[in-house]
């Protein structure tokens, strides 16, 4: 919220993409709000719907996104969902931290890569959080299995 507040803030073109598109409006709305009482324009924000674990939700919004034609100079990646208490898998059949934190987050840089490209100078920023720097990375157990599934631990190797 509060980075795309500040980019906005700063005059860029905003699209909010959201797993619940209510609360990603209403995300909208409240910025809208405080870049009005600040004096500044709030034309350049959007609210779209995207569930990062789903990669069929992935590819919809980049199609989306390549057919508006739009520029890209900036990707932030920031969307997490933290310590689910019961193991769950996402549509595709991953553990969901995993499928948001991590294959959702690269799906998407690669669907937007080509107009990322033609749009440069452009960034991708990946978002991540302290919680990465706990135990060692298992890679012979990503994703997560659900007989040794831990809510924590599960999100540190999502990050």
């Amino acid at each position: 919220y509060h980075t795309a507040l500040a980019l906005a803030y700063a005059g860029a073109d905003v699209i909010l993409a959201c797993r619940d598109l209510k609360r990603c409006e209403a995300a909208r709305d409240k910025m809208a709000e405080a870049l009005t009482s600040a004096g500044k324009t709030a034309q350049g924000l959007e609210a779209r719907e995207l569930d990062l674990s789903s990669l069929a939700s992935v590819r919809r919004f980049g199609a989306e996104f390549r057919a508006s034609a739009r520029p890209l100079q900036l990707l932030c990646l920031n969307a997490g969902v933290m310590a689910i208490p019961q193991y769950t898998e996402s549509k595709d059949g991953f553990e969901m931290q995993f499928a948001t934190n991590h294959l959702g987050h690269f799906a998407l840089a690669k669907e937007l890569e080509p107009i990322l490209e033609a749009s440069a100078p452009a960034r991708v920023v990946t978002v991540s959080s302290v919680a990465h720097s706990g135990p060692a990375m298992e890679v012979e157990n990503l994703p997560p299995p659900k007989d040794s599934y831990g809510d924590w631990s599960a999100y540190q190797q999502s990050k």
